[in-house]
């Protein structure tokens, strides 16, 4: 090797070493919970109990009743012929409300699920979808609206359509939070993000109908545009062909609402910021966006980058951490403890915390689909729902005890 090359080389060591250097000196706060990380690393998790486990469906979101009753979205890919939205029943996924409603009928998409991405039940037993109107990446016009379902006839009830005003055809809708304490009938939250437009929050109040865009493109609900995400130690990429590959930088996914239910809870994947907003400002549709982008507080650091968010009565945020198979806690005084580790939750795109006491966790293993690996779907059967118990309940669902 000649002494340029190894010059170079030496160069190149040093250069990195710097970098990184200057990293972890301007990222203290980021630094302090990767320390709390190492210092829980060795703790005994909690048991992971797996749920249900499929083949030809992949969960994405999940809500679970007062009365045990589990609903899964699975958002449509490749099989357009499977239901989009199922209960499970004796361990199988039964189409929800029924066979008819999970068919796709272009010429009809109000009255079918095109693909449902999220769904939640309130305090009166309704369970609300979010169908993100899209057949694979295609926006499909009339497709995308909030449907809601009577629990104890399960029959729909009402249809809320979400027009154009609050939609684009790069905005991806994907996570919904319940609000009933505002509105007639409640106030549902959406989470919407596309790489032309990085993120913004949808605000629909399900008497009325009347929906709004808030914090549209707002620091707090875009990526951080010099984060990496890394999954299973690979650099996370989506990639059309050799010579089209782009960094994956998704801007805000996931959200809950607090304990005193006054403050909304939210966080970009690719961040490791995480944001409240005040729910009064931010469901006001006379308030400015001005006046609701004031009340933004930053709430902490994550520890690793993530899709979902949950938040329990005493205020705990659970965090998922796409990056190492895990699930993390934050409680109100700022530390950090680790709930679960494992290799089956690959992903774990979705939580929620049921009135039984249980996180209930969804691992899409959406990391190996058709948009980072050259138009092939990687994913490997089985797709589980999984639950670990920690005992305590939903800061959404606080009215019911378990």
């Amino acid at each position: 090797m000649s002494v340029g090359r190894i010059l170079f080389n030496i160069f190149s060591v040093i250069t990195v070493l710097l970098g990184l250097a200057l990293f972890f000196r301007s990222n203290n706060a980021y630094c302090a919970n990767v320390q709390n990380a190492i210092q829980v690393a060795d703790k005994n998790y909690a048991n992971i109990e797996t749920v249900s486990s499929f083949t030809d469906i992949v969960p994405r979101s999940i809500a679970v009743s007062a009365d045990s009753r589990i609903f899964l979205c699975c958002p449509r890919g490749h099989k357009i012929e499977e239901p989009t939205l199922v209960e499970i029943k004796d361990g199988k996924p039964i189409p929800f409300p029924d066979v008819e409603t999970n068919k796709i009928d272009i010429d009809h998409p109000v009255q079918c699920f095109i693909s449902a991405m999220a769904a939640v039940v309130d305090d009166s037993n309704h369970l609300w979808v979010l169908d993100n109107g899209r057949k694979g990446r295609t926006l499909i016009y009339g497709g995308a609206k909030l449907v809601g379902i009577d629990l104890s006839t399960n029959r729909i009830f009402k249809t809320i359509l979400l027009k154009n005003y609050v939609l684009s055809p790069d905005i991806v809708l994907y996570d919904l939070e319940i609000d009933p304490t505002r509105g007639k009938a409640g106030t549902a939250l959406i989470t919407a993000s596309g790489s032309l437009a990085p993120g913004t929050m949808i605000v629909s109040d399900l008497d009325s109908g009347h929906t709004m865009r808030r914090l549209h493109q707002h620091s707090s609900v875009r990526p951080d545009e010099h984060s990496i995400v890394f999954v299973e130690g690979e650099m996370v990429k989506v990639r059309k062909n050799n010579d089209n590959q782009n960094d994956w930088l998704p801007g805000v996914f996931g959200l809950t609402v607090n304990g005193e239910r006054n403050r909304l809870y939210y966080s970009a994947v690719a961040s490791q910021d995480i944001y409240s907003v005040d729910l009064n400002k931010l469901c006001d549709p006379d308030a400015t966006n001005k006046e609701v982008e004031n009340t933004i507080r930053h709430i902490d650091y994550k520890v690793a980058l993530g899709t979902g968010i949950e938040c329990d009565k005493q205020n705990r945020i659970y965090l998922s951490d796409i990056e190492h198979n895990a699930i993390w806690r934050r409680h109100p005084d700022g530390q950090i403890d680790i709930v679960a580790r494992s290799p089956k939750l690959c992903y774990s795109d979705h939580l929620f915390i049921a009135n039984d006491g249980y996180l209930y966790v969804t691992a899409s293993q959406y990391k190996h689909n058709s948009r980072f690996y050259f138009g092939e779907n990687e994913r490997t059967p089985p797709f589980e729902v999984l639950r670990i118990f920690v005992n305590t309940t939903s800061a959404t669902l606080c009215s019911h005890t378990f």
